[in-house]
Formats: C-alpha cells, sequence, structure tokens
C-alpha cells in the first residue's frame, strides 16, 4: 500500500513538474516570439529613414514637433576636441548641433504603442565668414535609435557613427554605446565597443534597456586630435 502511494504520487510530481515546464517553454517561445516581432517593426521603419536628410537635418538643428517636449528636452549630447601633445587646444574649434524625430510606432501583441525616435549629434569645423577656422577638422556624428516606453525600460535599439574626414588623415575610429547614468558620469551597462574601419558605421543591438542610451564617437585627427561625440537620451514618464 505504501509502496502504491510513492508511485501515486511520484506520477503527479512528475505531471506537475512537466506542466510547469510546458508553460515556461510556452512563456519563453511566446517573449521570444514578441521581441522578433517588435524587432522587425523596428527595422522596417529604420528602413525607411533617408539616412542623408536625418544627418543634414542634425546639421541644421532640424525641430520634430511630432516628438513631445519632454522628450526634446531630455536629449543629451556634446562634442570635444583633445589635442594631441605640443598642439593648441583651439587647433579645431567645433560647433555642435543635432535633431531628435519620431520614426514611427511600434505595437505590441498587447496593443501597447511605443514610440521609435533617432537622435543624431553632429559636430564640424566652426566656420568665419563662410570659411572653416582650422584645415584640420572632420565633420563627425553620433546616432542613437531608441524604443521609447515611459520609464526605465526604455529600449536601444541601435547605435550608429559617420565621419567626414574633409580631406584629413584620421584613424582610430571608435564607437561605444550602452546605458549610463542621467549625468554620463558613468557607465551602467556596457559600453560595447566597435573599431569600424570605415566612415560609416551601424549596429543593431537591442541588448540594453534603461534610464539614460548612450551613443559616443571618436575619431582620430593624425598627429592633431581626436574629435569625440556623445548623444543619449534620458527617460521621461508619463
Amino acid at each position: 500500500m505504501q509502496k502504491r502511494f510513492k508511485r501515486i504520487l511520484t506520477t503527479i510530481l512528475l505531471i506537475v513538474l512537466l506542466v510547469i515546464a510546458t508553460a515556461s517553454t510556452y512563456a519563453t517561445t511566446n517573449l521570444t516570439n514578441e521581441t522578433k516581432m517588435i524587432q522587425a517593426q523596428a527595422q522596417i521603419l529604420i528602413n525607411s529613414v533617408d539616412e542623408e536628410s536625418l544627418l543634414k537635418d542634425a546639421s541644421e538643428n532640424k525641430i520634430d514637433y511630432s516628438v513631445p517636449r519632454s522628450i526634446r528636452e531630455n536629449i543629451l549630447f556634446s562634442s570635444e576636441f583633445s589635442p594631441f601633445d605640443g598642439v593648441k587646444y583651439d587647433a579645431v574649434q567645433l560647433r555642435t548641433s543635432s535633431t531628435v524625430q519620431k520614426v514611427g510606432e511600434i505595437v505590441a501583441k498587447s496593443g501597447d504603442v511605443s514610440n521609435l525616435y533617432v537622435a543624431v549629434v553632429v559636430a564640424t569645423d566652426v566656420k568665419v565668414d563662410d570659411q572653416y577656422s582650422s584645415n584640420y577638422g572632420v565633420k563627425a556624428w553620433a546616432t542613437v535609435y531608441w524604443i521609447d516606453n515611459f520609464g526605465a525600460n526604455n529600449e536601444l535599439y541601435a547605435a550608429g557613427a559617420d565621419w567626414d574626414p574633409m580631406g584629413n588623415t584620421v584613424g582610430n575610429r571608435q564607437v561605444r554605446y550602452g546605458t549610463t547614468d542621467i549625468f554620463w558620469a558613468t557607465w551602467i551597462n556596457g559600453p560595447t565597443t566597435k573599431y569600424p574601419t570605415s566612415n560609416s558605421a551601424y549596429y543593431q543591438d537591442s541588448s540594453y534597456s534603461g534610464l539614460t542610451l548612450r551613443c559616443q564617437t571618436k575619431i582620430d585627427v593624425i598627429n592633431v586630435g581626436t574629435v569625440t561625440c556623445n548623444v543619449g537620451s534620458r527617460a521621461v514618464t508619463k
């Protein structure tokens, strides 16, 4: 009798474990399918972006008024020139401009709608009387695409960089992206660091989510210094 009871109990436990495992597998599969669906929508939207126009809009500080003010005012951007030894700190004087634009809407299976945004910063040599102030400047862009979920779960979708050497010899290109604190003092998750060999780079990576999603680009003007660009989206709430 006791052995029979044990067999019954063992059978019940096996059935329970099987049900739990099946439910877990279904939930994981469902989540994977949801993620793939969201990524597919995001990529279709990004494929519709005119990259050349986007970079030009950043150069002209174009404002997209379909982006809520709360988001426009929480885009962080900066640029910096770091001279090499023996080069004056003002050998390259940078002008910084940017744009943030709504790319489109993403609809989850639940019917919830999130917006896909892109923010771009560009640094270029300052012009005086329509002439560049130095012969060493480059144009440098940093781009970040993210899905805005109104809070700490904002998702980075892609990061990118573009450079125009403007006749200068350049090297040591670098792209870093991930999440940081809201003051950019510390990387929280990441960064992922890439070393592209061409003057245009794009990385689709949806493994980061958080309050502030950041992309940083760097390029060396040989024997002159390094031009760095930063762009980031700081999370806001409804």
